[in-house]
This record gives C-alpha cells, structure tokens and sequence, in this order.
C-alpha cells in the first residue's frame, strides 16, 4: 500500500457517470462490495469511452463503479484474479491496475533546526510584522503579513471578487466555522470520499474528522469578521470536495479524478491540492494511477482551472533520478508550492527540486530556527518586552474543525480548552475563539507545505479577481486562462537566493537530513521563482 507524505452529487453540468446499482441522486462513488479489489482502467481514446466498456469490464468479471467518459477513465472493482490481464488484452485499453486505498501520514510536521546561514545575495524582501488587521486573532498571522496580506497590503487593493470559486480538496469542511460559512458553497460541495464503514456511501463532505481541510479552506478565503483569522482572498468562494475520509485515506485516486472532472465541469477557476503521495513509476498498477491523475489535470486546467499543489513533506529532492514520482507535484500543468519558515528559509520538512518547485510560500517552521550567526537565531520572535510574539512560534494558525479525532501535533494532547477569551498558552496547539453571538470555535497552530499550497492557491484567485474577464458571457471561456496566472504569480514572487552554503544540514538525524540548494536567487530548487507576494501580484500592471 502506498504511504502519502501529506502534512497533510450531482449537480447541473457534471456528467460523471455511475453503475446502476449505485443512487444517482446522491451521485455516490461508493463501493458494492468492501471485499473486492479497486481497479482504474485507462483508454487508449482521452475523451471517450468504448461503447461496450461496460461490456468489456462485466466479461472479465468485474463490475463497474465510476464511469469518466470526459477523461476515457473507467474505475471497477472484481474478485477475480485474471480480471487485470483480461481487460489488459484489449487493444483499446492503455493501462489498468489496482487503484485500493491509500493511506495518508498525519497533516504536521514538526520541524527539526537547521545550521546554515541564509546568503545575503540578490533577493527581493517579503513584508514584515506586524502590519494591521481587523480579526482577533489576525495580530498571530505572521505568514500573512509575510505576504503584504493586511489592511495596509493586498487587502486595500483586492480581497477576492464572489464570483471566483477555490474548489478546497481535501478533508472535507466543517461549514458552520465563522471563519468558512460565509463564504462556502454549500450546494456544490461535494463528497469523493467512501464511508470506510459502510463502503455502499460516501462519507458527509460537511464531516471534517481530520481538520485540514477546514485549516486549508480557512487559510485561503476566511472571511474579514472581526472573529478569528483572515484568509489570503476573503472575498472569494469555497466549495468543498471532500477526497480524504475519517481514517486519513483516499478511496482511490481515480476518486481524486473525479473530484478534478467535476470542478472542470463546473468551471471552477482554482482547485488546491494540499496534498502529495509517492509512487513507483514501474509498477503496474501505478502507471494506471499516475495516468488517471494526469488525464484530469490536463481536463480540469483545459477547462481553465489553475491547479495548485504542495511539494510534499519528506525533504526530498524531486529533481534527483528517482525510481519514485511525487504526484501531483511533478505532474504537468501544476503549480507547485515549497514551504518557508518565519525567516523565510525552507524549513527541514519541506522538499523541492529544480524544474519542480514553482513558488514558494509560508508553510511554518515549529522551532523558527534556519539563521545561523545572527542575533534571533534559534529563538522563538520576541516583542519589546522580551515575551513571544506568536503563541505558535513559528508555526502557522488556521481553523480548525471541532470533529478533529487526532491531535494536529503527535506529541501534544488533542485538545486544549483555552477559556472563554480565547487565549491559549504559547506553545499549544490551539485557539479558542469565543463570541456571544457565534460561540466558540477552534483554531489550530501548524506546518507543512499544505500550507503553502493553501496560500498560493488563495494569491492564485486573487490574480483571477483583479484580472480576469467578468464581463464575458461565454460561461466555457476562463476568466483568466490558467498559464497567465502562473506567470504573474511567478513575476510578482520575491527572489529568494539559496543559503550559503548550498548543503543544508539539519540537526536532529531524519531519514533525509541533508538538503542542497541549486539554482540562484532569480529560480533555484528551494524557492522556485520567490516567495509569494499577494500585493505584488495584484499590483504588477500598475506601473
């Protein structure tokens, strides 16, 4: 089984097509039988679908569970052992193998210190903090205010036009945080993710038992409500496409394929993807995977969706010879974002790679280490009066959802009750935000390139709101098409040179300890193009 290194229906014009057996007014893509293996079967044909794919799949003892004419796609589950080499044998079909479920590693990282010293070369700054802003809990965000997200940043040009829709895939959503509910969809959110307990259903997409996915929504667009945090583009819309269940695991990727059709069919214009998993690029059944996953990137940004993604959490190198593929990460058509810390080095978790790494963007860091020389290094950010200046150090606050089964952290309790102020202990691993009104809901601290996808996806709808075409009446063409919004994200990023020296060691042993940087500061393998700048990118055009 696959381990992911993840740091963490119906609705009108979606033509996903389901087996009979199946309700297709819930649109489930569950599953009949929990004993039968999962297969995805590719066609040679993109686009369409043998007529007697059904025919073919029913004859080599299967039964067909999702049909995705849109990317020649069919997924299957069968008892029958042959079922492979028989479909195989057709001259129409391009790949098949097993498709089961994987299994995702927990949505943190604590980071580990790292010994080198960030190079003093030709970089551009990021903005600094404190800056201004309305929310309680905003005076903590100090990876927005890297980002000139504030009151005095992007905010005072562009909080995100409605009409704009970040399509969050992932954990699911908890819909009545303060801090997701004004600005979600709740009538085209949508579940992909089968009920581990009862494999005939899907699980609510309104059911967030691991927290990401309310974290990543929240990170993106959370409302300016004067409760809790702001998101990167307050003003857009969410919708939810729950892909992960209650234990942590996608059904199949093929389910990943269908959540990526339905927002293409939907014309959603950004979709995040905080999350990444490894596979062998020789194994059968993973040559499958990988090519379902590709077909609906390339259908879903075709039909103007800006795909963003997270470069994963291993510290590995994804520009080495490798036997392994980070998918989505190294897949076409992908904006990939790597991690930065508070003083925006890469931090031990996050990986990277020459011609991989697109941007980069605040992910955390749990020690605020990666200076080396200096006066602050090592230490936990401090104000005038010598005490911490963020409750998280150097991690990262975002909502969190109450159903949450696991600590964000492995090492801390799962919950801690902060009072009704809201205010924590530094150190811990949530907030507790309390109104009269709303009453109280929870906040939590964390790392992980999930994070930085998060906050690039939410700069991405940005762009979108301040240049795209909302006059046009032609509801197939995008707003703005998904490669011009790679290029402004990527021009208006802040150089970012590599540490010097470019061999990073890191102190605490892991399984990858050592990083090297190449490149230089105008692209290199940790920081892409930059660190992401929300007002520069929605200023660009006006010199």
């Amino acid at each position: 089984m696959d381990r992911f290194k993840l740091t963490v229906l119906t609705a009108a014009g979606f033509t996903l097509s389901i087996c009979a057996n199946i309700d297709p007014v819930a649109g489930s893509l569950a599953f009949a039988q929990s004993a039968d293996k999962r297969y995805a079967i590719v066609f040679r044909q993109s686009g369409s679908l043998p007529a007697d794919a059904e025919r073919l799949v029913a004859d080599a003892g299967g039964v067909i569970t999702m049909l995705l004419p849109q990317i020649g796609v069919v997924a299957a589950t069968s008892d029958d052992p042959g079922f492979a080499s028989v479909v195989a044998a057709d001259a129409r079909v391009e790949a098949v193998g097993e498709d089961g479920e994987l299994e995702v590693d927990t949505p943190a990282k604590e980071a580990v210190d790292q010994s080198a010293a960030e190079d003093h070369g030709l970089e551009e700054p990021t903005g600094t903090d404190p800056q201004p802003g309305t929310d309680n809990l905003y005076a903590q965000q100090w990876d927005k205010m890297r980002m000139n997200v504030s009151l005095t940043g992007s905010y005072a040009v562009q909080r995100g036009r409605a009409e704009v829709v970040v399509a969050v895939l992932d954990s699911g959503i908890e819909a009545d945080h303060p801090d997701i509910a004004p600005n979600l969809d709740l009538a085209r959110s949508r579940s992909f993710a089968v009920n581990p307990d009862n494999p005939a259903e899907l699980e609510s997409v309104f059911d967030d038992f691991r927290g990401h996915g309310t974290y990543m929504a929240s990170t993106i667009a959370a409302p300016i409500n004067t409760m809790g945090i702001s998101g990167v583009a307050p003003g857009v819309t969410l919708v939810a496409l729950k892909v992960l269940d209650k234990n942590n695991r996608f059904s199949s990727l093929a389910h990943v394929a269908s959540a990526l059709v339905y927002a293409a069919e939907n014309r959603f214009d950004v979709a995040n993807m905080s999350f990444s998993t490894t596979l062998s690029r020789t194994e059968a059944e993973n040559r499958g995977r990988i090519k379902v996953l590709q077909r609906a990137l390339n259908f879903a940004r075709a039909n103007g969706v800006t795909l963003v993604t997270a470069t994963g959490n291993g510290n590995v190198d994804l520009n080495e010879g490798r036997a392994v593929i980070t998918v989505p990460a190294e897949l076409d058509g992908v904006i990939a974002a790597s991690a930065t810390g508070y003083y925006d080095h890469k931090p031990p978790y996050s990986s990277y790679g020459m011609g991989k790494t697109d941007v980069a963007a605040p992910g955390g860091d749990g020690r605020v280490t990666g200076c080396h020389g200096t006066p602050e290094c090592g230490q936990t950010p401090i104000d005038h009066r010598g005490q911490p200046l963020f409750r998280g150090g150097g991690r990262i606050l975002g909502a969190w959802s109450h159903l949450a089964i696991s600590p964000i952290s492995r090492n801390r309790p799962p919950v801690l009750e902060c009072g009704t102020t809201g205010i924590c202990a530094a150190g811990s691993d949530r907030e507790r935000a309390c109104t009269a009104a709303a009453g109280c809901y929870y906040y939590g601290w964390t790392t992980g390139t999930s994070i930085s996808a998060a906050h690039a996806s939410g700069v991405v709808a940005l762009i979108i709101s301040q240049y795209g075409d909302f006059s046009n009446s032609d509801a197939r063409k995008p707003r703005l098409p998904p490669a011009s919004v790679e290029a402004i994200l990527q021009n208006a990023a802040n150089n970012r040179s590599c540490p010097d020296p470019k061999v990073v060691v890191y102190a605490q042993p892991t399984q990858n300890r050592m990083s090297t940087c190449t490149g230089d500061a105008g692209y290199n393998s940790f920081f892409g193009k930059g660190i992401i700048d929300a007002l520069k990118a929605v200023t660009i055009y006006n010199d």
